[in-house]
Parts: C-alpha cells; structure tokens; sequence
C-alpha cells in the first residue's frame, strides 16, 4: 500500500513540473551564468600562456642543426578579459628576434627578452619566462665530392660465372652537400648494394647510393648506373710443386709442404693444356720470407696475369733449426 501513495506522490511531483515556465528558467540560469562570468572575469589572475617567437638571420650557406623554439611560456598576471583574448590567440603575434651571427650564436638568457615582450603585451605584467635559457646549433653549408663504388662483398654471382669486366658506375663522383660537421664525418667513399640475386648474365641497374641520413644532408645523386659483365667460367685444380730459391743447403730453414694445390679460373674457350703441371711454375724465395710470421708466399710463374689463382694454402709456415747458441736464423 506504501508503494503505490509514492507512485502517486510522484506522478502528481512530475504532473506539477510540467506546468512550470522552462523558458523562463533557462533565461534566468543564462542571465545568472553571464554575471558570474563577467564578475570572474573582471578580476586579476596569474596564470602562463604559450607565447609564439621567431627567430630571423641571413640564411645564406647557414642551416640549423637544432630547430630553434617556436614557443615560449610566460607566467603573467593581468585581468581576466585580457587573459582570454591572449589564451585564444588574439593580439598574440609572433615575436621576431634577429640574430647577426648565428654561426657563434649557442644560446640565449630568456631574461633578456623580458623588456621587448613586455612592451608588446603592455595590457599583462609579465612575472617570468620560461625556459631560462634558449639554446640554439647552427652550422656553415659546405659540399665536398666522394666516390662511389659498388659493394664486391653483396655481390652475389651464379656457380661457375665471373666477372669478366672492370664495374662501371657513372656517374663515379658525386656530391654531399650540407651541415659542415656532417659533411666532414661522412666517408669519402660511398657504396652501392646489387639485390640480393645470383647474377648470370651482363648487369646494368640504377642503384641507390648509400649515404648517412639526415635532414640537413643531401646528395647530388640518389642512384648511379652500375654495369659490368660476367662470363661462365671453369675452375681447374692442379697439384704444383714448389721451386725453393736460395734456402739454406744445411736445411737449417725449411718448408714442410713440397706441392700446394692451385685453384685457377679460366673462360670456357681457354684451352686447358697450358696449365699442365708442367707448364706451370710455384717459387718460394728465400728473400721474400715474412720473418714477422715466419711465413712465405710463392710466386706464380708461366701463367698470363689476367688469369685468377688461388693456392691452398696460400702462405707457407717457415720453419728455423735452432743454432747452437739457441739463436735463430735470421736474414740480415
């Protein structure tokens, strides 16, 4: 029974509300709401607000290594009014500030802007600036010119191909031009990637330069043309033994090894039968020892220059009897 006397009670609460005058309760909230706002706004506040600055100078071979603040917070007290029109913006132009000689210029005490920007904003007293310290980076444009050159190490080709050309990059020289301690840093060689493919026949592609990334450095070109040509090749293996010249006859320094495999790559019209055994000719010279390592390198005879060959090994441990005063031999 009490539950349904507060229904009632409600519905008839309800029935009372909808007789009153909405129009003119809302007008009188809007009306209450603008005094009090204006009466808020007619008192003196503290507040910071976000103040915009430019900074000016000859931009003739000079570039900012560090963007200089676009922005400003100051601390300021002033009436309401005048601190709402500055928070949307209004009368809020950016504050020019000229430099004469950005390339010494490394920083700037906030206080010393304190009198300019108040004679802009004449209807705010301004307390503080913030930060204390603007700090600024600007650097000479210089260029300087560096070669290019392809990466061999990337260079992938097919099982029983070669080069068969020297690599051709146009253009060969290019230059960097920006910031002058980036410059400086940067290498003198520059170096381009092939993809990642086995290569089988002639190549010409444009490919990307590989430099240091940076908004103030450029290169003249982003990509050369790299060509060269490859031909299928042969490899042939010949067990070789080794002419050793002027070695000691008491064997007081000596070589193990008495034949070393040498590996060769030949063009498949090359006719085989000059690099018999025979034909060909491995010297170790007693005066072309490495005493650092005690090692030697033999020299290739009866063979054209162009022809590639390897040796297995291709340095040869020296060994040195010890003399009687526990010396060791060594070429004078």
């Amino acid at each position: 029974m009490m539950i349904i006397d507060n229904s009632r009670e409600i519905w008839l609460y309800l029935r009372k509300i909808q007789r009153w005058d909405w129009r003119a309760i809302g007008l009188c909230f809007l009306v209450s709401s603008l005094v009090w706002l204006f009466t808020a706004l007619n008192k003196t506040y503290t507040t910071f607000i976000s103040y915009p600055i430019r900074f000016t100078y000859d931009q003739t071979n000079i570039v900012p290594l560090r963007e200089p603040p676009q922005r400003i917070m100051l601390e300021v007290s002033g009436n309401g009014w005048t601190l709402m029109r500055r928070n949307i913006g209004i009368g809020m132009s950016p504050f020019a500030i000229k430099i004469t000689n950005p390339l010494s210029y490394k920083n700037l005490a906030s206080s010393k802007l304190l009198s300019a920007i108040s004679d802009n904003l004449l209807d705010l007293k301004i307390l503080q600036i913030q930060p204390d310290s603007l700090l600024f980076a600007y650097s000479r444009i210089i260029e300087k010119s560096v070669v290019v050159r392809l990466d061999q190490s990337k260079l992938r080709l097919q099982k029983g191909y070669r080069l068969a050309s020297d690599i051709q990059i146009k253009p060969k020289l290019v230059s960097l031009k920006g910031a002058d301690s980036l410059v400086r840093t940067s290498p003198d060689t520059l170096y381009v990637e092939p993809d990642d493919e086995e290569i089988n026949e002639d190549y010409s592609e444009k490919l990307q330069i590989n430099y240091p990334k940076h908004t103030y450095l450029s290169c003249s070109v982003e990509k050369v043309m790299v060509s060269f040509k490859v031909e299928p090749f042969k490899e042939l293996n010949r067990l070789t033994p080794i002419t050793f010249v002027n070695f000691p006859k008491d064997s007081s320094v000596w070589v193990r090894e008495k034949e070393i495999e040498a590996s060769y790559w030949l063009d498949n019209q090359v006719d085989t039968s000059q690099y018999q055994t025979d034909s060909l000719q491995l010297v170790a010279a007693f005066d072309k020892i490495n005493w650092k390592d005690s090692t030697i390198t033999p020299q290739i005879l009866g063979i054209s220059e162009e022809t590639e060959v390897y040796l297995k090994p291709a340095k040869l441990k020296v060994y040195v009897k010890k003399n009687r005063n526990n010396g060791r031999y060594r070429n004078r």
